[in-house]
Parts: C-alpha cells; structure tokens; sequence
C-alpha cells in the first residue's frame, strides 16, 4: 500500500520526467496501479497523479508548438540552415580577392569574429572570419601565405586595433599568427571574458 509521501516523491520524480521527454516512464507511472490493500485515497490520490501528468504533458506540447511557429524555417530545417551557411560562406584563395575583402573590412571598422585551423602545425592552414553582417570568409592562408602580407591585407585587419576581434581561448592563435608575422590588436577573448568575476 502506498504511502501518501511515497505517493508525492513519486509525482515530484514523474512530473520531472514527464517534463524532460521520457515517454516510455511516463506511460509507465500513468498506467500503474496502487496494489495490494484497499482503494479508496489511493486510487483518489492515483487518479490526480495521473491527471496531473496528463496536463503537464499537454502543457509541454502546447509550449513546443509555439517555439515550433515562432522559429524560422531555416532554423527548423537542417538542410535549409546548411545551406543558409554556405551560400554565406566565401572561400578565399588569391590576393587580389583577399585584399577586395580586406579593405572592405578596413573600411567597415565593424567588430568580427576570428578562428584559425593548423595552428598547431608549421603553417597557419587558415583563418576564419565571421562579419557582424552574417557574411563568413575562409582564408587559405596555409594553401596561399601571401594573404596575410601587403598583398592580401589579412594581416593589416588583424592587425588593426580599431577592428575589435572576438575569439576564444586565442592564445595558441595569436603565437601562430605571430609566427607569420602579424601581432593582433584589439582582442576580445571570451574565454579570459568569462574568467573575470562579475562586480
């Protein structure tokens, strides 16, 4: 015979589950029976449980289905948001191409988002840039190193303490683009950002 604290741990521990999308033990708590001895406030008691659930089920729906209006298709679709990316996204191979991007950067002054790949290598193999408009260049730099000389401009970007370049734990990027002779300006590290204690 359940207990009436036994009962409401059980609740608490369902509703949980109910709310976290476990179906299989949300069919099993919905349909269990208090056995053993006599009915009458156990199967009151078991009846609201089940209710209680049964709502809290309808309520989790209710919510999905406004989240799931609310968004954009391209969010719930991976395929569209794949290919939402790559219709942003610009290869760069060659100096002129990088230097046209460059001076668009320089001009623009607006904050970007800064990732490099083979750090860990010989060679820097490429730099990441994410523009505040969406826009995402891939620099080879590893394939063409002269993007990051006079040429190309890469470097002068990096370079430019007016252009605030947010990265994350950039420690290792910053020695591999040192490296290849550029010091970067106007860093924002999240990483170091989210070690400072908030006052």
């Amino acid at each position: 015979m359940w207990r009436r604290s036994a009962l409401l741990r059980h609740l608490t521990l369902s509703a949980r589950n109910a709310l976290v999308d476990k179906p299989h033990q949300f069919r099993s708590v919905t349909h269990c029976t208090t056995g053993g001895g006599g009915g009458g406030d156990d199967d009151v008691t078991m009846q609201r449980l089940r209710r209680h659930l049964l709502e809290l089920r309808q309520r989790q729906r209710r919510m999905r289905g406004i989240a799931s209006s609310s968004s954009s298709a391209s969010s719930a679709d991976p395929c569209v948001f794949k290919s939402d990316v790559l219709s942003r996204t610009r290869v760069v191979t060659s100096e002129s191409e990088c230097r046209e991007v460059s001076d668009r950067l320089l001009r623009e002054r607006r904050p970007i988002a800064v990732d490099m790949e083979g750090v860990q290598l010989d060679r820097l193999g490429m730099v990441q840039v994410r523009t505040a408009g969406g826009q995402i260049y891939l620099f080879r730099t590893g394939r063409n190193p002269a993007l990051l000389g006079p040429e190309g401009g890469l470097g002068e970007v990096l370079a430019d303490g007016g252009i605030t370049k947010v990265m994350h734990g950039a420690s290792g990027d910053c020695i591999a683009i040192y490296k290849e002779g550029v010091k970067m300006w106007g860093l924002y590290d999240t990483a170091i950002a989210h070690r400072v204690p908030h006052t």
